[in-house]
């Protein structure tokens, strides 16, 4: 799991010219409606109009960009780092060095953007990146769909150029945290679906914790770097997420203002794959029966009961399942079952054998 962030080389100069006013300034001409970026709500109107100052400047990649006077260096820099990470379509950007007077070093001058490549090819790498997403999109621009292709077709990756970027997501099927939440972000746009990239930290599985990038939307948080499993299977767990679902192990770094989500139903409960009870739970464990690979969340009750009975061993839910509800099944154990406890959901993948009988 990885953070970007643009890490500013301070560069002290004598600036001897007199800086632009930040006058009202255009919107950003994005390739996906305005509406659709989330991220915009959350915005003060100074950060807003810096936005709108930089974004023309960035995208033609000039070399030097002399800044409006009085510019923050802390709101510059939280300007630029937002950009960055939340615009898909500013892969290019690498780094920056701040220029500021010595005796102003709250006020920045002028910044000095580093670029990966070239302008031309740049616009080539944005134009490719555009059309595959907008292809994804027309071929079915359902949110669920477009999650589950892209965790299928994208390998967590942190040592390819574009990483960090959904270059690296959408044409060479290789990204970090940030590469896919920013896929996410441009994929979802595309679509009309609000969408924005929160980055912050995230707990795995082992206790660890480290610098992610995940994603908000009008229906929930997602995180697609989390939503691989096991042979091509997808997990649900961090799709469409509540925000105390998404605060087990997901905490974002600064005070984002997210929309109100409760009561917006999660994965599980939306396809009716949340159970409470034993039966429930036998009842989906029959589809097993049939090939089914069966994914579903379990109640904090149900897990607390299923946790104890079995001492956390998720390998003998089919034996947890005859005990509690007092019934014979024709099969024992006949699946590979992953597990995510922190939001105790499991996937239950047949073997092959069993569909063959």
């Amino acid at each position: 799991m990885q953070k970007i962030r643009f890490l500013p080389l301070l560069c002290v100069v004598l600036m001897l010219f007199t800086a632009p006013t930040l006058l009202a300034q255009q919107e950003p001409d994005t390739p996906y409606p305005a509406e659709t970026m989330l991220s915009v709500r959350m915005m003060p109107p100074g950060e807003r109009s810096l936005r709108n100052f930089l974004y023309p400047k960035l995208m033609a990649q000039e070399g030097s960009i002399q800044l409006p006077a009085g510019t923050s260096y802390n709101l510059l820099v939280q300007t630029l780092d937002n950009m960055r990470n939340d615009y898909p379509e500013l892969f290019h950007i690498e780094s920056y060095r701040v220029h500021y007077q010595r005796n102003q070093p709250d006020v920045a001058q002028s910044i000095s953007p580093n670029y990966l490549c070239s302008a031309e090819e740049a616009s080539a790498l944005r134009k490719q990146l555009l059309e595959t997403a907008q292809s994804w999109v027309d071929e079915n621009p359902d949110p669920l769909a477009l999650y589950e292709r892209l965790v299928q077709n994208t390998t967590y990756s942190p040592d390819s150029m574009w990483q960090h970027a959904a270059v690296g997501a959408l044409l060479y099927g290789e990204a970090t945290c940030a590469g896919y939440a920013q896929a996410i972000s441009l994929l979802y746009r595309l679509a009309g679906i609000p969408c924005a990239t929160i980055i912050g930290e995230a707990s795995d599985t082992s206790g660890e914790t480290g610098l992610h990038a995940w994603n908000l939307t009008n229906f929930g948080f997602l995180d697609a770097t989390w939503g691989a499993a096991f042979d091509g299977h997808v997990f649900h767990s961090n799709y469409a997420m509540g925000e105390a679902d998404m605060s087990i192990d997901h905490t974002p770094n600064r005070g984002y203002t997210f929309p109100d989500l409760s009561g917006v139903p999660n994965y599980y409960q939306a396809h009716g794959l949340y159970v409470s009870t034993e039966q429930e739970l036998l009842t989906q464990l029959m589809r097993l029966v049939d090939g089914e690979t069966v994914e579903i969340q379990l109640s904090p009750d149900l897990y607390a009961r299923y946790a104890a009975a079995m001492k956390d061993k998720p390998s003998d839910i089919v034996t947890f399942c005859a005990e509690a509800a007092g019934v014979e099944i024709p099969f024992y154990d006949p699946c590979r079952i992953l597990s995510d406890k922190a939001h105790r959901v499991l996937l239950l993948i047949p073997h092959p054998e069993l569909a063959e009988q």
